[in-house]
């Protein structure tokens, strides 16, 4: 079966260039070649490019791949164009059950790193703020794709990202949900005043946000000088959704210090 994905948006928001959609179809042997026929690829989250001078590397949420491998995972490119996740992947060993440092850093070879440039670009490390503070006065965007709002037409996945701009929320016993505010973040979630970031009009979020996993976390600041766009740093992974509690949650990127240095030997003066 070939399938094309195309998104509706695409012009509106350069955060789309490093932010590709995760989608589950398995590798199969010629012997299986009629699943490969009757298959189709299974939206599963989102994900972030991103390089520092040496190497590309892709990192998502490590959840996304539970229970399956990351060879079985893909990335649309171009057209009917495909591209299958490489093995070389770290990241942190969770301590107990609750996985609070839920993300994973794949490395991106120079080959196949030119075949993501066809349709994405890799974020620079510069743009990424691995020291950042974050305070109830700093302005955070939540950008990535929600699986039910990738419709498949025929043979064509029609994207539409989403997005919201929220800020920190303060919670007082925070380690009660398995969490803490040295490695994650907690971030406000009101569906009365989210919605799709280029909305003329304010819409009502939606309960169900599976598929933000493993997007980006944005600090955001207003270009002074271009009205109506702004700076986008990158601090975090969205790893969770507590809807029920107002609040979605993400690893703070400060931890993808530690997996690439230990794993990939990639040390990043910051």
């Amino acid at each position: 079966m070939i399938i094309h994905m195309v998104n509706e948006f695409q012009e509106y928001n350069p955060l789309l260039n490093y932010t590709p959609q995760l989608y589950y179809y398995p590798f199969y042997s010629e012997a299986d070649k009629q699943k490969v026929l009757k298959a189709e690829p299974e939206q599963i989250g989102s994900s972030v490019l991103f390089k520092t001078e040496k190497s590309h590397f892709l990192i998502t949420a490590k959840h996304v791949f539970d229970n399956i491998r990351i060879s079985d995972v893909i990335v649309f490119l171009n057209g009917d164009s495909v591209i299958r996740l490489p093995i070389e992947a770290g990241f942190i060993e969770p301590i107990d059950q609750q996985d609070n440092k839920d993300i994973i850093i794949i490395q991106i070879n120079h080959e196949l790193a030119s075949h993501f440039s066809t349709r994405y670009q890799f974020l620079d490390h510069t743009k990424i703020a691995f020291r950042h503070k974050f305070t109830q006065e700093e302005k955070y965007l939540i950008f990535g794709y929600i699986n039910h709002q990738t419709k498949l037409h025929k043979e064509t996945f029609v994207t539409n990202q989403f997005g919201f701009i929220t800020s920190v929320k303060e919670l007082n016993k925070i380690e009660d949900l398995g969490f803490n505010y040295d490695d994650n973040i907690i971030l406000i979630y009101n569906r009365r005043k989210q919605g799709f970031v280029f909305s003329d009009s304010p819409d009502f979020g939606p309960k169900d946000l599976r598929g933000l996993s493993g997007c980006g976390v944005w600090n955001i600041k207003p270009d002074p000088s271009n009205p109506g766009h702004y700076f986008y740093l990158l601090t975090g992974i969205m790893i969770e959704e507590r809807i029920n509690r107002g609040i979605v949650i993400g690893t703070q990127i400060r931890l993808a210090l530690d997996i690439l240095w230990h794993r990939f030997s990639t040390p990043l003066m910051v």
